[in-house]
């Protein structure tokens, strides 16, 4: 009998534990520590982690910078340790990293894809699906690429987000899960662009998630949904 990505998937958790104790651990109790001295607050985190308990949560965030690829996951330390679902997936694109390096991915709780292959998005979608389906977790960038590189942006005050057009909703109905919107500010001073050595007492990094909701059994335009994502990322 041939198993579904979700069993493949299953086979993993005792890689993911040895992640968590090795690297999830030191990680989480350094942001731990930030959090403590100012440097790193968190709005609505009450909210965010009763709905994360239920599970089938897709949190949606904008993308400053690289750096909150590696803090978003550590904002649930310790729970991660006691619980698989506080360890959330990630989908990054497999080209961040060089092909002799791709195997940090297992680091993580990654499916990859490849934004220049149309071609990876139905595996990855289908991965995903799965995932959430058996009340998994899972972060992803709508914007689908970091916020400097977009041309045409939606403004709320002072907030900016790239114009997109995502299958995040879409996902989302398939699998019977929440969109939990999160915004997040400052990465992108304490990690500019073109750097590679973070300076985390230049600004402080918030982290605010906003009002989880379920898009409408019935799908209005993709460009339309999507505007009420944005719209809801930028209220947060």
């Amino acid at each position: 009998m041939q198993l579904g990505p979700y069993h493949d998937l299953k086979l993993r958790l005792i890689c993911d534990y040895i992640t968590i104790i090795i690297i999830g651990t030191p990680l989480g109790i350094l942001f731990l520590l930030l959090l403590i001295a100012g440097r790193i607050k968190i709005n609505g985190y009450g909210r965010a982690l009763r709905v994360i308990a239920h599970g089938k949560v897709i949190i949606a965030a904008n993308h400053p910078s690289m750096l909150e690829t590696i803090l978003i996951p550590l904002l649930f330390f310790p729970l991660y340790l006691v619980s698989p679902r506080f360890f959330i997936w990630s989908v990054p694109d497999k080209r961040l990293l060089a092909p002799r390096m791709r195997w940090l991915f297992w680091f993580g709780r990654c499916i990859t894809l490849d934004r220049s292959d149309p071609s990876s998005t139905k595996p990855a979608l289908q991965k995903l699906t799965d995932i959430l389906k058996h009340n998994g977790v899972v972060v992803m960038h709508p914007e689908a690429g970091r916020t400097h590189k977009g041309e045409i942006f939606l403004v709320r005050g002072n907030r900016r987000i790239r114009h997109f057009v995502s299958g995040v909703p879409s996902l989302a109905r398939n699998a019977s899960a929440v969109i939990l919107p999160l915004w997040i500010s400052g990465t992108d001073l304490v990690l500019p662009i073109g750097k590679i050595k973070p300076h985390l007492l230049r600004s402080k990094i918030v982290f605010s998630f906003g009002i989880p909701y379920v898009p409408p059994k019935k799908a209005k335009s993709r460009s339309q949904e999507s505007l009420t994502l944005a719209n809801a990322i930028l209220a947060s």
